[in-house]
Protein backbone atom coordinates (compact mmCIF):
# COMPACT_ATOMS: atom_id res chain seq x y z
CA UNK A 1 0.00 0.00 0.00
CA UNK A 2 1.24 3.49 -0.88
CA UNK A 3 2.85 5.41 1.98
CA UNK A 4 0.06 7.32 3.68
CA UNK A 5 1.87 10.68 3.85
CA UNK A 6 1.55 11.03 0.10
CA UNK A 7 -2.23 11.38 0.30
CA UNK A 8 -2.42 15.14 0.21
CA UNK A 9 -5.17 16.32 -2.11
CA UNK A 10 -7.75 13.58 -1.82
CA UNK A 11 -11.49 13.69 -1.48
CA UNK A 12 -11.08 11.01 1.14
CA UNK A 13 -8.29 9.09 2.80
CA UNK A 14 -7.69 5.34 3.10
CA UNK A 15 -4.96 4.89 5.71
CA UNK A 16 -4.29 3.18 8.99
CA UNK A 17 -2.40 5.72 11.10
CA UNK A 18 -1.52 9.39 11.35
CA UNK A 19 1.87 10.99 10.81
CA UNK A 20 3.24 12.84 13.83
CA UNK A 21 5.01 16.09 12.93
CA UNK A 22 7.23 17.67 15.63
CA UNK A 23 6.16 21.04 16.94
CA UNK A 24 8.49 23.71 15.47
CA UNK A 25 10.13 26.41 17.50
CA UNK A 26 11.68 28.80 14.98
CA UNK A 27 11.28 29.47 11.24
CA UNK A 28 14.36 27.44 10.32
CA UNK A 29 13.05 24.47 12.24
CA UNK A 30 9.65 24.83 10.56
CA UNK A 31 11.28 24.64 7.15
CA UNK A 32 13.48 21.73 8.13
CA UNK A 33 10.57 19.88 9.69
CA UNK A 34 8.24 19.85 6.70
CA UNK A 35 11.01 19.33 4.16
CA UNK A 36 12.38 16.38 6.07
CA UNK A 37 8.92 14.84 6.36
CA UNK A 38 8.22 15.50 2.67
CA UNK A 39 11.48 13.93 1.50
CA UNK A 40 10.85 10.94 3.74
CA UNK A 41 7.37 10.55 2.27
CA UNK A 42 8.51 10.78 -1.35
CA UNK A 43 11.33 8.29 -0.74
CA UNK A 44 8.96 5.80 0.85
CA UNK A 45 6.50 6.23 -2.02
CA UNK A 46 9.23 5.58 -4.58
CA UNK A 47 10.24 2.43 -2.75
CA UNK A 48 6.69 1.12 -2.91
CA UNK A 49 6.48 2.22 -6.53
CA UNK A 50 2.74 2.58 -6.93
CA UNK A 51 -0.25 4.60 -5.78
CA UNK A 52 -3.70 3.07 -6.19
CA UNK A 53 -6.43 5.55 -7.08
CA UNK A 54 -10.12 4.65 -6.85
CA UNK A 55 -11.89 7.18 -9.03
CA UNK A 56 -15.10 7.95 -10.84
CA UNK A 57 -15.03 6.55 -14.35
CA UNK A 58 -15.29 9.92 -16.11
CA UNK A 59 -12.33 11.55 -14.36
CA UNK A 60 -9.94 8.77 -13.40
CA UNK A 61 -7.93 8.91 -16.62
CA UNK A 62 -7.80 12.71 -16.51
CA UNK A 63 -6.31 12.61 -13.01
CA UNK A 64 -3.84 9.89 -13.95
CA UNK A 65 -2.64 11.90 -16.95
CA UNK A 66 -1.69 15.01 -14.97
CA UNK A 67 1.91 16.09 -14.40
CA UNK A 68 2.25 13.81 -11.38
CA UNK A 69 3.79 10.93 -13.34
CA UNK A 70 6.32 13.22 -15.00
CA UNK A 71 7.37 14.78 -11.71
CA UNK A 72 7.54 11.46 -9.88
CA UNK A 73 8.52 8.88 -12.55
CA UNK A 74 9.30 6.22 -9.94
CA UNK A 75 5.71 6.20 -8.67
CA UNK A 76 3.20 4.48 -10.96
CA UNK A 77 -0.44 5.56 -10.81
CA UNK A 78 -2.82 2.60 -10.91
CA UNK A 79 -6.37 3.81 -11.59
CA UNK A 80 -9.44 1.72 -10.74
CA UNK A 81 -12.52 3.33 -12.28
CA UNK A 82 -16.17 2.73 -11.44
CA UNK A 83 -19.21 4.61 -10.21
CA UNK A 84 -19.06 5.94 -6.68
CA UNK A 85 -21.53 3.43 -5.27
CA UNK A 86 -19.62 0.55 -6.86
CA UNK A 87 -16.42 1.75 -5.22
CA UNK A 88 -18.16 1.88 -1.84
CA UNK A 89 -19.23 -1.75 -2.18
CA UNK A 90 -15.72 -2.70 -3.23
CA UNK A 91 -14.03 -0.89 -0.35
CA UNK A 92 -16.40 -2.35 2.25
CA UNK A 93 -15.84 -5.86 0.87
CA UNK A 94 -12.08 -5.32 1.03
CA UNK A 95 -12.32 -4.09 4.62
CA UNK A 96 -14.32 -7.16 5.65
CA UNK A 97 -11.55 -9.27 4.14
CA UNK A 98 -8.90 -7.31 6.02
CA UNK A 99 -7.50 -5.72 2.85
CA UNK A 100 -6.52 -2.06 2.43
CA UNK A 101 -5.87 -1.76 -1.29
CA UNK A 102 -6.83 1.84 -2.11
CA UNK A 103 -4.49 4.70 -1.31
CA UNK A 104 -6.58 7.59 -2.49
CA UNK A 105 -10.18 8.03 -3.59
CA UNK A 106 -12.01 10.57 -5.69
CA UNK A 107 -15.58 9.29 -5.46
CA UNK A 108 -17.82 12.29 -5.90
CA UNK A 109 -20.04 14.11 -3.43
CA UNK A 110 -22.29 11.45 -1.96
CA UNK A 111 -20.51 8.08 -1.98
CA UNK A 112 -17.73 9.01 0.47
CA UNK A 113 -20.35 9.77 3.11
CA UNK A 114 -21.32 6.10 3.20
CA UNK A 115 -17.72 5.24 4.02
CA UNK A 116 -17.69 7.95 6.68
CA UNK A 117 -20.80 6.48 8.30
CA UNK A 118 -19.16 3.06 8.21
CA UNK A 119 -16.06 4.48 9.96
CA UNK A 120 -13.89 3.38 7.04
CA UNK A 121 -12.02 6.70 6.84
CA UNK A 122 -9.26 8.32 8.84
CA UNK A 123 -8.89 12.12 9.16
CA UNK A 124 -7.15 13.42 6.06
CA UNK A 125 -5.33 16.19 7.91
CA UNK A 126 -2.71 13.70 9.12
CA UNK A 127 -1.46 13.50 5.52
CA UNK A 128 -0.92 17.24 5.01
CA UNK A 129 2.77 18.12 4.84
CA UNK A 130 3.42 21.01 2.46
CA UNK A 131 3.04 24.47 4.06
CA UNK A 132 0.77 25.74 1.29
CA UNK A 133 -1.60 22.87 1.95
CA UNK A 134 -1.61 23.13 5.74
CA UNK A 135 -2.04 26.92 5.69
CA UNK A 136 -5.82 27.32 5.64
CA UNK A 137 -5.55 31.00 4.67
CA UNK A 138 -4.61 29.77 1.19
CA UNK A 139 -7.96 28.02 0.81
CA UNK A 140 -11.28 29.48 -0.28
CA UNK A 141 -12.94 31.39 2.57
CA UNK A 142 -9.77 30.91 4.61
CA UNK A 143 -10.41 27.33 5.57
CA UNK A 144 -10.38 23.79 4.25
CA UNK A 145 -13.84 22.68 3.16
CA UNK A 146 -15.28 19.39 4.39
CA UNK A 147 -18.73 17.86 3.91
CA UNK A 148 -18.73 15.44 6.83
CA UNK A 149 -20.23 16.66 10.15
CA UNK A 150 -16.92 16.42 11.98
CA UNK A 151 -15.12 18.45 9.33
CA UNK A 152 -12.04 16.28 8.94
CA UNK A 153 -12.75 13.20 6.82
CA UNK A 154 -14.18 14.19 3.39
CA UNK A 155 -12.23 17.08 1.92
CA UNK A 156 -13.78 19.12 -0.88
CA UNK A 157 -10.61 20.27 -2.59
CA UNK A 158 -12.25 21.89 -5.60
CA UNK A 159 -15.48 23.70 -6.29
CA UNK A 160 -16.56 24.33 -9.87
CA UNK A 161 -19.75 24.91 -11.88
CA UNK A 162 -20.54 21.45 -13.20
CA UNK A 163 -24.14 21.92 -14.25
CA UNK A 164 -23.34 22.71 -17.84
CA UNK A 165 -25.21 22.52 -21.12
CA UNK A 166 -23.39 21.24 -24.17
CA UNK A 167 -24.42 21.63 -27.77
CA UNK A 168 -23.28 20.34 -31.14
CA UNK A 169 -21.60 23.29 -32.84
CA UNK A 170 -22.76 22.13 -36.28
CA UNK A 171 -26.42 21.85 -35.33
CA UNK A 172 -27.17 24.43 -32.63
CA UNK A 173 -26.98 28.21 -32.36
CA UNK A 174 -25.66 28.85 -28.82
CA UNK A 175 -27.18 32.32 -28.69
CA UNK A 176 -30.52 30.64 -28.10
CA UNK A 177 -29.46 29.45 -24.63
CA UNK A 178 -29.50 32.08 -21.89
CA UNK A 179 -31.09 30.05 -19.11
CA UNK A 180 -31.80 26.44 -18.25
CA UNK A 181 -35.44 27.18 -19.02
CA UNK A 182 -34.48 27.51 -22.70
CA UNK A 183 -33.97 23.74 -22.74
CA UNK A 184 -37.76 23.43 -22.48
CA UNK A 185 -38.36 25.01 -25.89
CA UNK A 186 -40.59 22.51 -27.78
CA UNK A 187 -38.12 22.45 -30.68
CA UNK A 188 -35.71 20.46 -28.47
CA UNK A 189 -38.21 17.73 -27.65
CA UNK A 190 -36.63 14.33 -28.27
CA UNK A 191 -33.26 15.92 -29.02
CA UNK A 192 -31.82 16.08 -25.51
CA UNK A 193 -29.72 13.45 -23.76
CA UNK A 194 -29.49 13.50 -19.95
CA UNK A 195 -27.49 11.51 -17.43
CA UNK A 196 -29.98 9.10 -15.85
CA UNK A 197 -31.28 10.26 -12.43
CA UNK A 198 -31.53 6.62 -11.35
CA UNK A 199 -27.78 6.19 -11.82
CA UNK A 200 -27.13 8.03 -8.57
CA UNK A 201 -23.82 9.76 -7.91
CA UNK A 202 -23.51 12.92 -9.97
CA UNK A 203 -27.11 12.67 -11.19
CA UNK A 204 -28.38 12.70 -7.60
CA UNK A 205 -26.24 15.71 -6.74
CA UNK A 206 -27.35 17.50 -9.90
CA UNK A 207 -31.04 16.91 -9.30
CA UNK A 208 -30.84 18.06 -5.69
CA UNK A 209 -29.20 21.26 -6.88
CA UNK A 210 -31.95 21.99 -9.39
CA UNK A 211 -34.72 20.88 -7.07
CA UNK A 212 -33.68 23.30 -4.33
CA UNK A 213 -32.76 26.16 -6.68
CA UNK A 214 -35.55 28.76 -6.28
CA UNK A 215 -35.13 29.83 -9.92
CA UNK A 216 -35.74 26.28 -11.17
CA UNK A 217 -37.11 23.85 -8.60
CA UNK A 218 -39.41 20.83 -9.03
CA UNK A 219 -41.36 22.48 -11.85
CA UNK A 220 -38.28 22.65 -14.07
CA UNK A 221 -37.31 19.03 -13.47
CA UNK A 222 -40.87 17.82 -13.93
CA UNK A 223 -41.22 19.56 -17.28
CA UNK A 224 -37.76 18.50 -18.49
CA UNK A 225 -38.36 14.81 -17.90
CA UNK A 226 -42.03 14.73 -18.88
CA UNK A 227 -42.40 17.23 -21.72
CA UNK A 228 -39.02 17.05 -23.46
CA UNK A 229 -38.78 13.23 -23.80
CA UNK A 230 -35.02 13.16 -23.12
CA UNK A 231 -32.91 10.09 -23.78
CA UNK A 232 -31.16 8.84 -20.65
CA UNK A 233 -27.71 7.32 -20.32
CA UNK A 234 -25.95 5.91 -17.27
CA UNK A 235 -22.31 5.63 -18.31
CA UNK A 236 -19.85 8.33 -19.28
CA UNK A 237 -19.06 9.30 -21.98
CA UNK A 238 -21.94 7.71 -23.92
CA UNK A 239 -24.12 10.82 -23.98
CA UNK A 240 -21.22 13.07 -24.88
CA UNK A 241 -20.23 10.74 -27.72
CA UNK A 242 -23.81 10.83 -29.04
CA UNK A 243 -23.69 14.61 -28.94
CA UNK A 244 -20.39 14.82 -30.80
CA UNK A 245 -21.69 12.41 -33.46
CA UNK A 246 -24.78 14.57 -34.03
CA UNK A 247 -27.27 12.00 -32.75
CA UNK A 248 -28.52 14.59 -30.26
CA UNK A 249 -28.28 18.35 -30.31
CA UNK A 250 -27.95 19.12 -26.60
CA UNK A 251 -27.13 17.15 -23.45
CA UNK A 252 -29.12 18.90 -20.77
CA UNK A 253 -27.95 18.86 -17.16
CA UNK A 254 -24.88 16.75 -17.74
CA UNK A 255 -21.22 16.78 -16.77
CA UNK A 256 -19.21 17.10 -19.94
CA UNK A 257 -15.77 15.88 -20.92
CA UNK A 258 -13.27 18.03 -22.78
CA UNK A 259 -11.30 17.14 -25.86
CA UNK A 260 -14.18 16.55 -28.31
CA UNK A 261 -14.00 19.16 -31.04
CA UNK A 262 -17.53 18.97 -32.39
CA UNK A 263 -19.31 20.28 -29.31
CA UNK A 264 -18.85 23.11 -26.87
CA UNK A 265 -20.07 23.76 -23.36
CA UNK A 266 -21.56 26.82 -21.72
CA UNK A 267 -22.62 27.86 -18.23
CA UNK A 268 -26.12 29.26 -18.03
CA UNK A 269 -27.37 32.10 -15.89
CA UNK A 270 -28.66 30.29 -12.80
CA UNK A 271 -26.24 30.42 -9.82
CA UNK A 272 -23.63 27.77 -9.15
CA UNK A 273 -20.79 27.20 -6.66
CA UNK A 274 -17.67 29.42 -6.79
CA UNK A 275 -14.46 27.78 -7.90
CA UNK A 276 -11.49 27.06 -5.64
CA UNK A 277 -8.54 24.78 -6.23
CA UNK A 278 -5.76 24.01 -3.76
CA UNK A 279 -3.77 20.94 -4.81
CA UNK A 280 -0.63 19.72 -3.16
CA UNK A 281 2.30 18.83 -5.34
CA UNK A 282 2.35 15.14 -4.61
CA UNK A 283 -1.07 14.35 -6.02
Amino acid sequence: MFYEGILIAAVMLFSTSAIAIPRPVVAAEIKASWQEEWEKTVKAAEQEGQVVLYSLSEIGDAIANTGFQKKFPKIKISVVTARGGEHVSRVMAERRAGKFLADIGNLGNTSPYTLYQSKALDPIGSAFILPEVKDESKWWQGKQQFIDPEGKFILVYIGAPLFLVGYNTKLVDPSGFKSYWDLLDPKWKGKIVVFDPKAGGFAATRDRFFYHNPELGPAFLRRLFSEMAPTLYARFPQGEDWLAAGKYFTPGLSRLRGGISSFEISILSEPSAPASINFAEVF
